[in-house]
């Protein structure tokens, strides 16, 4: 989850909108707390959610940010589920609202 991807697979223009990750510790517990250097990356709109603002995107086009702080993290074993929404707060109107999330699990030793 180092880093987040939106594509605007659509014909038009997409304006500004939210990407936010959520993370569960699927063993039960939390997930690693990243402290301060995910300051950068809350948004009262979206708690206990890293938020990245995707400045809009042409069609065809992918937007991708790396996490500044992701490297630093310390994981202790265990598998953990990450959930990734593109326009979280449906700023940009689509035809297809249902396809704006996805997710992966990240299992450490």
């Amino acid at each position: 989850m180092r880093a987040m991807m939106a594509s605007n697979t659509g014909s038009a223009a997409a304006g500004p909108f939210k990407i936010t990750v959520e993370c569960k510790n699927l063993g039960g517990g939390g997930c690693v707390d990243p402290g301060r250097g995910a300051a950068a990356y809350e948004d009262p709109a979206f708690p206990d959610k890293i938020t990245v603002t995707c400045p809009g995107l042409a069609p065809g086009h992918v937007f991708s940010h790396k996490l500044s702080f992701w490297d630093a993290l310390v994981w202790p074993s265990g598998n953990y589920e990450f959930t990734v929404v593109a326009d979280a707060g449906a700023a940009v109107a689509e035809t297809n609202e249902a396809d704006n999330s996805g997710g992966t699990v990240m299992g450490v030793p």
